[in-house]
């Protein structure tokens, strides 16, 4: 019954948008200016935390190409190859790699939930009579 009488609504609207009153073309207007502000905004905030990431990873990686490099010019007969691991542990990271990691997780997580986010504000920006109605409706 709810989405019957929503798709009514939307039919209504969409047939008689041309004759809306100024105020309900300004405040349209002001909704789609909004979702778009919060869908750009979204994606940037997402591309930066993966930028931020990679950053932090790079940067530990590159503490590993020093210690690589140090290890193999002084050559021990009984050294094993140097891998990431021994790395780790020869500079006592292990709590630092773990954080470093369920960081890098959570981060993800908030990085897809914000593009995900922002492909939503787009498609209200897009469609704004549906996504106001439902804006409406679910809170």
């Amino acid at each position: 019954m709810k989405d019957k009488a929503i798709e009514a609504l939307i039919n209504t609207l969409n047939d008689g948008a041309k004759n809306i009153p100024k105020i309900t073309e300004t405040m349209i207007r002001q909704y789609q200016q909004a979702q778009l502000f919060y869908g750009i905004a979204s994606f940037a905030i997402a591309i930066f935390l993966v930028i931020l990431i990679r950053w932090v990873w790079m940067k530990v990686f590159e503490k590993y190409k020093q210690y690589k490099q140090v290890k193999e010019k002084k050559p021990n007969p009984f050294s094993t190859r140097t891998n990431f691991s021994s790395f780790v542990h020869a500079n006592d990271l292990e709590i630092q790699i773990l954080i470093l990691s369920i960081g890098t997780l959570i981060v993800g997580v908030i990085a897809i939930s914000l593009l995900v986010g922002g492909c939503d504000n787009i498609g209200n920006y897009i469609s704004p009579i549906n996504g106001l109605i439902n804006d409406l409706t679910n809170k």
